[in-house]
């Protein structure tokens, strides 16, 4: 028998029974003999891999870098030494495509809102400049070995927000990146002018030091690396309307670029500080690594419950709560290359810093997927309750939401046994759990997912049948 007359036998015989064969029917193989089809064991492709190491990205590369770190820090510690002044060539040039990516992805109307909605923006300067730095006076107690744990540990507490890598979390998770920026460059500039009052007298709590700090100098120093990336970003996108399409159709490049960025920051600081963590007791080291990850718990156990209480909206919620419950160490750093030298060795005094730096890296990954896990089904929602032809209530002649008289005509008549319920639908309907956020806005990213994941009704398209008319 040749394969064309198989082929149409079992055309016949699915023709007579009304159904397609399953998919592990017999089939003929090249030597006539009838086998059986096996099912693959499994479904995983490079598609699906794919997505995991883009969805995993940050935590992936940290482990990387710990590894790499530990196995030949040489590479990274040449690196640290390529310095042109006070500025360290990588370190700041990764921190200028950082701001300049951010400032690209930025949007006029998130400013705006964030400018008329001020109570993210007031809780977010409140909490980073006057509510967290608090724990100085208890972080200074703390009976950490050696003195200059306890030193460098209070000495990034006090300081303001993280200057990339909140950024970067806060677009993962799909908050508003605008906000996000506003209370980084608020709070780092405003922190040039309360910080070393305060740390001043956190120390004079507990020692008679005096601290002097060159405020100019790390003014300078910020708007150096944040605010003018920024503000050429933002620029670029606004008078190029070109860049800023692309942009927007390529937000997971960019995504990418920013994370690998903020792991090459990372990645140096550790090559870095590798002789001196090798010199000190494995007890101690683990301590302060218990007291990073403790603190940085301890923020967002205050700001989690205060942003509940205020009822912020989702996105800008997950902006002030991650911008709010971290600390920079490279400001940390600059107070300490200004302490006086009676207080320790800088190289320890900057371990801690270092350490707090990278453990809120790897907690706040989880809490950003977390959180952007919500974002998404919030933003999914209200996207297709805007796009509802009609509600329940529409279909019985009850509600007040207008739409063309022939469109709801036709959708009454194809839904008066059965209404539809599209949130549901589109809740049920398989949205791709591993398409990740960008480093700008996601306002357009509900609207991707639930166009490939079918859950989009077209402008003009008439509802699916439920049931019979």
């Amino acid at each position: 028998m040749s394969a064309e007359q198989t082929q149409e036998k079992t055309a016949s015989q699915v023709v007579q029974n009304g159904h397609a064969e399953p998919s592990d029917e017999k089939r003929p193989s090249s030597d006539q003999k009838v086998e059986k089809k096996r099912r693959p064991s499994c479904n995983c492709n490079w598609a699906c891999t794919k997505t995991f190491l883009i969805k995993n990205f940050l935590p992936l590369g940290f482990l990387v870098s710990i590894v790499w770190m530990l196995a030949w820090p040489w590479p990274g510690e040449k690196i640290e030494q390529w310095k042109v002044k006070n500025y360290v060539v990588v370190e700041t040039a990764c921190i200028v495509i950082i701001f300049v990516i951010s400032g690209l992805a930025l949007k006029t109307e998130e400013i705006a809102f964030a400018i008329k909605h001020p109570g993210p923006l007031i809780y977010g300067l409140v909490a980073i400049l006057g509510v967290t730095p608090c724990l100085g006076f208890v972080t200074i107690r703390l009976p950490l070995h050696p003195t200059e744990f306890v030193i460098g540990l209070t000495a990034f507490a006090v300081g303001p927000t993280t200057l990339a890598q909140g950024q970067t979390l806060v677009a993962q998770a799909g908050g508003n990146t605008a906000l996000a920026l506003m209370l980084l460059v608020l709070t780092n500039m405003l922190a040039v002018f309360t910080v070393p009052f305060l740390f001043k007298a956190v120390l004079s709590s507990k020692s008679d030091s005096s601290v002097q700090i060159n405020s100019a100098n790390l003014l300078l120093n910020l708007v150096i690396t944040i605010l003018a990336p920024a503000i050429v970003g933002k620029a670029v996108r606004d008078l190029f309307k070109p860049v800023g399409r692309w942009v927007s159709s390529h937000r997971v490049t960019m995504s990418l670029l920013n994370n690998g960025a903020l792991l090459v920051i990372v990645w140096v600081q550790l090559c870095s500080a590798h002789d001196r963590l090798m010199q000190q007791a494995f007890k101690d080291i683990v301590l302060i690594i218990v007291a990073a990850v403790l603190l940085h718990f301890v923020f967002v156990a205050i700001n989690w419950p205060m942003i509940l209480l205020f009822r912020i909206p989702p996105r800008e919620a997950v902006a002030a709560m991650i911008m709010s419950s971290q600390k920079t160490m490279p400001f940390a750093v600059s107070i300490i290359s200004l302490l006086p030298a009676n207080l320790g060795s800088k190289g320890l005094l900057t371990l801690p810093p270092l350490i707090c730096q990278v453990s809120q890296l790897f907690c706040d990954i989880w809490i950003a997927n977390y959180f952007g896990k919500l974002v998404k089904k919030d933003q999914i929602a209200k996207e297709t309750a805007e796009r509802l032809p009609v509600t329940t209530t529409d279909v019985s002649g009850s509600s007040s939401r207008k739409e063309p008289a022939g469109e709801a005509t036709m959708h009454v008549k194809e839904n008066k046994t059965k209404p539809v319920d599209y949130l549901q639908k589109a809740s049920s309907s398989g949205v791709h759990e591993g398409y990740a956020a960008d480093c700008g806005s996601i306002d357009e990213l509900p609207s991707e997912i639930a166009n490939a994941s079918g859950a989009r009704q077209h402008p003009g398209a008439l509802p699916p049948r439920t049931g019979a008319a």
